[in-house]
């Protein structure tokens, strides 16, 4: 990361991004309830996933089982992938 695109524009050698460590909410925290946009995102996985498996059935009971394979799992991998870099 030390790549001259990668450094600030204030110069100093320094990073133009800081990291910080994610830590979880504090439970005793008022008011820590999820919030709709994310039981929206939730919502969305839960149902990409059930889609997928649902095709995956479909085609599994076809007899079509390594087509089932090839579609489902990179179907699931990408579903995932999004996930990942949303949350």
């Amino acid at each position: 990361m030390s790549d001259p695109e990668h450094i600030s524009a204030a110069g100093g050698g320094r990073p133009a991004h800081s990291r910080t460590p994610m830590t979880g909410r504090d439970p005793g925290e008022r008011g820590g309830t999820t919030t709709p946009p994310e039981l929206l995102f939730a919502l969305t996985f839960v149902v990409a996933v059930g889609t997928a498996a649902s095709h995956f059935g479909e085609i599994l009971a076809g007899d079509h089982a390594g087509e089932a394979v090839t579609a489902f799992v990179p179907a699931l991998f990408a579903i995932t992938v999004a996930w990942i870099a949303l949350s």
